[in-house]
């Protein structure tokens, strides 16, 4: 049950939230792909979205918690990667249309530790 009415305003607000049950992985998600709506026709910020990726994700950090598997502060937070770094199912185009758009096939090294630690990744900005 979300007992946030509004998104927190932090990242430590969230952890929090999620690590006191207050707040779902998925719910924080779902905020945050609200927010997305909301304000990217002005903004433009995001190169390449992946709800469906991000949202298994959540469910599977949401199982985790359920389990006590707490992974750390970025536990269930997501976080949007600049679209020069790869990110496994995801093209890495750099702002290029001329690139391809084929999803690379495993994480930079940056990516693959934030994942440890419980990052999810809505797509590229």
């Amino acid at each position: 049950m979300n007992l946030y009415q509004t998104p927190p305003r932090t990242i430590a607000d969230a952890q929090q939230a999620i690590k006191a049950g207050e707040l779902t992985c998925r719910e924080l998600l779902e905020q945050c792909f609200q927010n997305i709506e909301e304000k990217e026709p002005v903004i433009h910020a995001w190169a390449y979205l992946d709800r469906e990726a991000a949202f298994e994700r959540a469910d599977l950090l949401d199982q985790e918690l359920q389990r006590g598997r707490w992974r750390g502060p970025l536990h269930g937070i997501p976080i949007g990667i600049k679209d020069i770094i790869d990110v496994k199912g995801m093209p890495t185009r750099g702002g290029l249309e001329s690139r391809d758009k084929s999803p690379v096939s495993q994480d930079a090294t940056l990516v693959e530790n934030l994942r440890l630690e419980g990052a999810i990744f809505p797509g590229k900005t």
